[in-house]
């Protein structure tokens, strides 16, 4: 789907990247990037666009409703989305909306854009912080580029750029986060490392940070980067990979020792965390200790 009305005094500058065979394996690269200044009867409704976006306002003000949530992006702000997504954004509350833009693409580009929104949506204010501009005028310099390496310097541009803002966007939440927030999922997080031995509930764990459940997923992976469901597991894990150095105990053992009521759900478990089975880990430790020795 793709709706759009581009107004009456719209003034715009792209410039698109040529596409190299080797740009399919980088982690980013940008397809094509501008400027863009419109009235308030801009706007773009699209969704199934196979490339993120970064819209960065100059002067105005833009709207944007993304994933079913919404915000404003004011001056020196900054917002990525993955365009996959039903997405809205357009002027709707002054004269003009001056903003710069970049898509990009790449093999890690939208997982970088779910931890920007933590798999929502954000708005990252930049005052004072990054300077986006530069950021643009390193893309422009390199726009016509003949170097053949000149994707991988784009790539770690947009690189670079796109891990300062996640740091900003939950460097920010935290700063805004209620300070009882933090103390409960501390608190949630202590219970677990001093319990991870026992039955452990989402329910449980939400009382014991006094919100609800709901409220506690979400501001839990905000403050962890994790859910606290995976957090549980790796603490089991985590507990399991010690116990399994240190101890000659069987692996049915420690499975019950770490909180698994069943073996082969520890065995699934440690596999997805370690990329290898609680045995396979064993050996292998115990040989390079010896090697060591």
């Amino acid at each position: 789907m793709l709706n759009y009305n581009m107004g009456q005094l719209s003034h715009f500058e792209t410039h698109a990247i040529d596409y190299k065979d080797y740009f399919s394996k980088l982690p980013f690269y940008p397809t094509a990037f501008g400027s863009f200044s419109c009235d308030n009867q801009y706007y773009t409704e699209r969704d199934h666009f196979p490339e993120c976006l970064i819209l960065y306002t100059l002067e105005g003000e833009g709207y944007l409703k993304y994933k079913d949530q919404e915000t404003v992006i004011p001056k020196n702000c900054i917002a990525v989305i993955n365009c996959h997504h039903y997405q809205y954004y357009a002027n709707l509350n002054t004269k003009h909306w001056d903003f710069l833009w970049i898509h990009f693409s790449g093999k890690c580009a939208a997982d970088y854009v779910d931890l920007i929104n933590d798999d929502g949506l954000r708005r990252i204010d930049l005052s004072n912080h990054l300077d986006f501009r530069q950021t643009f005028e390193q893309l422009r310099n390199l726009e016509n580029s003949t170097d053949t390496y000149a994707g991988l310097y784009l790539s770690d541009i947009l690189g670079h750029l796109l891990s300062q803002i996640i740091i900003l966007s939950h460097n920010s939440y935290h700063q805004n986060s209620r300070p009882e927030h933090k103390a409960g999922i501390e608190q949630a997080v202590s219970y677990i490392r001093q319990n991870y031995n026992q039955p452990i509930t989402i329910d449980e764990l939400a009382q014991i940070s006094r919100l609800s459940k709901f409220y506690f997923i979400k501001i839990f992976r905000q403050f962890t980067g994790d859910t606290p469901y995976h957090f549980l597991n790796l603490t089991r894990i985590n507990q399991a990979k010690r116990m399994l150095l240190e101890t000659n105990w069987s692996v049915n053992v420690i499975a019950s020792e770490v909180g698994f009521s069943d073996v082969k759900n520890f065995i699934y478990a440690f596999k997805q965390a370690t990329h290898t089975t609680p045995l396979q880990f064993r050996k292998f430790s115990v040989a390079n200790t010896e090697k060591i020795l």
